[in-house]
């Protein structure tokens, strides 16, 4: 008889041990063990005595309350972190920061009524998010208050899991429907229900939380490391590195007039690329019928909400002067050598119009840029013409070294097609970067010159050379993309330079006020290589000189304390609102090394409304 081996498996299903939380469980209790049969109440219990590879199995239903994390896993050991997922697919878990609001309303006209906020809230001690400032950049309390100026609280109220909106004054709630308003003395809430009258039959529920699951380790240097499945975490009022607890953060930034309000806009489980940096455009030319559609997929509500089309990997435009709305494909011809990858893809572009806003289209034609070409943002030319920035790495097998090129378009009479022409093309010397000029994003100035910014690689320096250090390289036009001036670092309006790593940049010209801004990772010392990417600015350039103003940067977004230590604001897709004339930018944390839960709540897309001066 042939001896038998012993069994190894490849992966262990779990190193750790599993607890087991059910509410409805007829005898769930926190005294228990935790096991299946004898579940903990609460996630909380459940908590209190996990440890690195455990896991939490949580039954189906709505759990109140603030989840203490007193241990965690390791980053770079998967399976060590702590789980806490749903007991099955179809187990609908919800962890909220808020209660049931049961309040005795009393109406004063004009579909706005009034409540008291429990009294539970006033005891000394006990947090209470009604008092204290909803604006990043001005934290603490905020009521009550005196003057017609109500500033947002952290509190916040939900009808049926829809957030409502918080105003300023209570004349801005008579007005608004779906929108409420904290009173000067913080003891009341006035809301103007959708429909003017208390909602029957749905759910009402107040947020009185801080946090949902909250760090409470003695010494905190960024190390969370857990992750959620299957449930859904909503409704905290101050959630720290994690919005998706709140329906809205607002940061201002003093001095330059931008104000950006942060919201989620779509959940993990509909994207799930971290790099959004596709073109995002309008259906139509018509206002009224203002959809988005992009890589995210088509949003009739400014980008607040999105549903995931089957086209999720084109890129769009919309020609506003004519109404055509263009798509197009970049398809890989070869595949990678994962032998030698860098410089190994070659790609063709397929381009479709559309003269009925995106319902059908046109058979695919191919658009002759090359066959290295990845195509950015297009623009329409106070000209007439298109203009179509593209990258290309020009480098030897084994070495990246992109250029940018200029791609000219013009409509054919009867707007069947686009007639491509090549520009000029924008080079970095072989000194100022080791990569070339890279992901190119170019506007046109108001006095019709375009500029372009790249994506920089800093060169070490050698016994036979300085190097060059960590910035962004631009170029302007003069005559429309034909031809370009030499590249050159970003600087401030000093001479000083703009330091930043090796990441995605970009440009535009606001239509509000005629001023250009970048949108960059800047840094306040030189680095090498591509972090950190820790903040996300946007900058106001003077057009004369092509300086950044050093007082006119506003923060996007910043790493929080609780964020992994390489947090990566970047790669975003980016359009102008076309109500306001504000930003809209779209943009994810990179999953790989940015967050600390490392799966679950956190993995979305959000939407910055980036609300820029008046001229």
């Amino acid at each position: 008889m042939l001896k038998k081996r012993k069994y190894f498996p490849n992966a262990p299903e779990s190193m750790g041990k599993k607890y087991y939380v059910a509410q409805h469980h007829p005898k769930a209790e926190d005294t228990n063990p935790g096991t299946e049969n004898l579940p903990f109440k609460t996630i909380s219990k459940a908590a209190s005595v996990v440890d690195m590879y455990d896991t939490v199995i949580i039954g189906a239903g709505t759990y109140r309350e603030q989840v203490p994390l007193v241990r965690h896993g390791h980053l770079y050991i998967p399976e060590s972190l702590i789980t806490f997922r749903a007991a099955a697919p179809d187990a609908e878990v919800y962890l909220k920061g808020s209660d049931v609001f049961e309040a005795r309303w009393q109406n004063i006209g004009r579909g706005v009524y009034k409540a008291k906020l429990p009294k539970f809230l006033f005891e000394q001690g006990t947090y209470n998010p009604y008092e204290l400032s909803g604006v990043i950049d001005e934290p603490g309390k905020v009521r009550p208050v005196k003057g017609e100026r109500l500033q947002e609280t952290l509190g916040q109220i939900y009808i049926d899991g829809e957030a409502l909106e918080q105003l300023d004054s209570l004349q801005s709630v008579k007005n608004t429907p779906g929108s409420f308003v904290v009173s000067a003395d913080g003891k009341e809430v006035f809301v103007h229900f959708a429909d003017g009258k208390i909602p029957d039959g749905k759910l009402i529920e107040l947020t009185i939380r801080e946090r949902c699951f909250k760090p409470e380790f003695s010494e905190f240097k960024g190390r969370l490391f857990i992750q959620t499945m299957g449930m859904v975490v909503e409704h905290a009022a101050n959630p720290g590195a994690f919005s998706l607890y709140r329906p809205l953060t607002i940061r201002k930034n003093s001095g330059t007039g931008i104000i950006v309000r942060k919201i989620l806009s779509v959940p993990s489980n509909i994207v799930c690329c971290t790099l959004l940096s596709s073109q995002i455009s309008y259906t139509s030319k018509n206002k009224a019928n203002s959809i988005l559609i992009s890589a995210l997929g088509i949003s009739k509500d400014g980008g607040r909400t999105w549903t995931l089309t089957k086209d999720s990997s084109y890129d769009y435009f919309l020609d506003e002067e004519n109404g055509m709305l263009l798509r197009n494909f970049r398809k890989v011809v070869s595949d990678v050598d994962r032998d030698d990858a860098l410089g190994a893809n070659t790609y063709e572009y397929l381009q479709q119009i559309s003269r009925n806003e995106g319902k059908t289209w046109s058979e695919q034609e191919r658009v002759d840029l090359g066959n290295k070409a990845i195509g950015f943002r297009m623009l329409k030319l106070q000209n007439g013409k298109l203009l179509w920035i593209t990258g290309e790495n020009q480098g030897e097998p084994g070495f990246y070294s992109a250029i940018a090129r200029a791609w000219l378009g013009t409509w054919r009479h009867d707007l069947s097609d686009i007639d491509w022409k090549p520009g000029g093309t924008v080079k970095a010397e072989p000194r100022q970067s080791v990569e070339g000029f890279d992901e190119p994003h170019a506007c046109q100035f108001p006095d019709g010159r375009i500029f372009v910014i790249g994506r920089q690689s800093s060169t070490l320096p050698t016994h036979d050379s300085p190097g060059f250090t960590s910035v962004k390289l631009f170029a302007t036009s003069e005559d429309n993309g034909r031809t370009w001036s030499k590249v050159k670092p970003l600087t401030y309006e000093d001479g000083t330079y703009v330091y930043s790593p090796t990441s995605f940049p970009d440009t535009f010209c606001s239509s509000k006020n005629g001023r250009a801004y970048v949108i960059i990772n800047i840094n306040d010392k030189p680095s090498h290589g591509c972090d950190p990417r820790i903040a996300l600015q946007i900058a106001e350039l003077d057009t004369s000189t092509c300086c950044v103003k050093k007082d006119m940067i506003a923060i996007i977004d910043t790493k929080h304390k609780e964020h992994y230590s390489k947090v990566r604001f970047s790669n975003w897709s980016m359009i102008e609102d076309r109500d306001t004339k504000n930003l809209l930018l779209f943009m994810k944390l990179d999953m790989c090394t940015s967050c600390p839960i490392r799966y679950g709540y956190d993995l979305n897309c959000y939407r910055y409304e980036i609300e820029l001066p008046q001229c």
